[in-house]
């Protein structure tokens, strides 16, 4: 299954995800921890994946080569959004497959709006699969997947978070409470701050040094 978070900060917004895949037959399931959930669309905007990983990944990289191939300068979470879920209606438009039929999954589309010529307005959005990927607003923190054991750590621990690397700890040690008790979410922790300049990634030790640093906080 899948834990996904984005949470912005004031002008900024930082964005999480484990790494876990599920492979099933009709006797048979098994883990795999090499999924990528946090795709960059273009320079303020990411795609976090949740759900039927397979078609999550292809449509997204379906549109991410689309921009690609056009040159698009299309930017800005809202507009992204929009041309996003445009283009998974279209997609299927033509297809014989009826909207009943498709496996449930989805996007959190999100990043950072401009204002004044600046990107700096942070804006989540959800789109899924089972609602004809009808663009839904997300809050300032929007969780999907397995949300609950996160969702309940942003609730307890929110108020304490003061500046951007105080937002990244909490959503690596969001995730890492959901693997350590759920077995739907595992494998590598990806973290990513989108700010007006850029998406900064982080994994491995870089993660393992927020997990320490909120460990050290808590004590």
């Amino acid at each position: 299954m899948t834990l996904v978070i984005a949470a912005h900060g004031l002008d900024y917004v930082v964005v999480g995800a484990d790494s876990r895949s599920t492979i099933r037959t009709r006797d048979y399931s098994q883990g795999v921890d090499l999924a990528q959930k946090i795709i960059p669309l273009t320079e303020h905007v990411v795609a976090l994946l949740f759900g039927a990983g397979e078609n999550a990944t292809y449509h997204v990289r379906k549109f991410e080569r689309k921009l690609k191939k056009e040159k698009n300068k299309l930017d800005g979470a809202t507009d992204v959004t929009e041309a996003f879920a445009k283009f998974c209606r279209n997609d299927f438009k033509n297809s014989d497959i009826p909207l009943s039929s498709l496996p449930p999954w989805g996007y959190i589309v999100t990043g950072l709006d401009a204002e004044s010529g600046k990107y700096k307005l942070p804006r989540s959005y959800i789109l899924r699969s089972q609602y004809w990927f009808a663009k839904g607003e997300g809050g300032a923190v929007t969780i999907d997947g397995h949300p609950f054991i996160a969702s309940y750590k942003f609730m307890r621990e929110l108020s304490r978070v003061k500046n951007y690397n105080d937002l990244c700890c909490l959503v690596a040690q969001s995730i890492y409470d959901t693997r350590a008790v759920d077995g739907s979410v595992g494998g590598r922790i990806s973290i990513a701050i989108i700010d007006s300049k850029r998406i900064t990634h982080y994994s491995g030790p870089e993660v393992r040094q927020m997990l320490d640093s909120w460990e050290d906080e808590s004590r």
